[in-house]
Order: structure tokens, then C-alpha cells, then sequence
């Protein structure tokens, strides 16, 4: 695991008892380059996330930082709503937005496709093996892949379009 990967696991750990006290689930902890580092949070009343909610969870998680001092330089800590078009990072996100439109990114290609589009259908655990169902258009046929979660490089939710007034799926 890289280095960035461990510290943003890290701080997620340090982080996301006190801000879940505080009312938010921590969606995800993200380290990247210039020395930021940036939480992602949703309210767990699941109402919008405001800018206080953003500046109550900071000054939370920036205290907590402060004392666990898991980065050894400066950095610039930013809190905010993961947005309609949250990442799906843990089994329990896939399995919470059953039945919403997703785009995946895999790590190695099936059938020369790396990015999928399409239904989160159903989600399947068998032990430590985890996979989901995603129902994808393939010219203009609806089909379902099964991916296995190992596999799944990035995932979020894809807002779906408006057709006359209704809710469709995106392709």
C-alpha cells in the first residue's frame, strides 16, 4: 500500500469516531500533493451538509490532527460534502445505493473496458470475496457484469438525467 493510502487510512481512523459523535460519517479521508489533506463528510440524519457543518467538523478533526500528529509537515485541511456525485469507497456505500446509476473505473480492463456505467443492481459477499451487479447498456442492449470488488479502482454516484420530467437512467 502507498504511503498516501496509509496516511489517508490513518487519519480517517483518528478522525471518524469524534465527527460521527458530532453527527457525520466521514465518506472519506483523502492525503494528495501540496501537503492537503481533505475529509469528505455526510450529516448521519442524512440532511445536506452546510458550511457549518464543514467548520464545526474541521475544527474537530484539525484538533484531533494536531494531537495524533500523524503528518510530520504543515498542511492545508479542507472538510466538505462529498456532492451529488459522492465516491462510493466502503462495501457498506455500494451496498447502501443499491439500485442508483454509478461509473466505475477498474484496475484491469474486462473485455477491453475499464469504465462502466450503469445500475448498481445487487451486491453479492461470500465469505471475504465481495462483488457487485451492475446493469451496463452494450449497444444498446441492457446487460448485467458482475465486478468484483478488488477490482473496482474508483466508483461514484452518476446523476441521473431528467427525461421529461422523470428520473432515467445515464448511459
Amino acid at each position: 500500500m502507498d504511503r498516501q493510502k496509509e496516511l489517508s487510512q490513518r487519519i480517517e481512523e483518528i478522525v471518524s469516531s469524534s465527527l460521527l459523535d458530532l453527527g457525520y460519517y466521514v465518506v472519506c479521508a483523502m492525503v494528495g500533493s501540496q501537503r492537503r489533506v481533505q475529509l469528505l463528510i455526510e450529516r448521519a440524519d442524512g440532511s445536506s451538509v452546510g458550511i457549518e457543518d464543514c467548520v464545526k467538523a474541521s475544527r474537530t478533526a484539525s484538533l484531533l490532527l494536531d494531537v495524533a500528529d500523524p503528518i510530520q509537515t504543515s498542511y492545508l485541511l479542507e472538510v466538505s460534502s462529498p456532492g451529488k456525485e459522492r465516491p462510493l469507497v466502503k462495501w457498506q456505500d455500494y451496498v447502501r445505493f443499491c439500485g442508483s446509476n454509478i461509473a466505475i473505473t477498474l484496475a484491469q480492463p474486462i473485455d477491453r473496458q475499464k469504465r462502466f456505467t450503469g445500475v448498481l443492481q445487487e451486491t453479492r459477499q461470500d465469505g471475504e470475496e465481495m462483488s457487485i451487479c451492475l446493469c451496463v447498456d452494450q449497444g444498446g442492449k441492457e446487460e448485467s457484469v458482475w465486478l468484483p470488488l478488488t477490482d473496482i479502482l474508483k466508483a461514484h454516484l452518476k446523476e441521473p438525467a431528467l427525461a421529461n420530467g422523470k428520473r432515467r437512467r445515464v448511459k
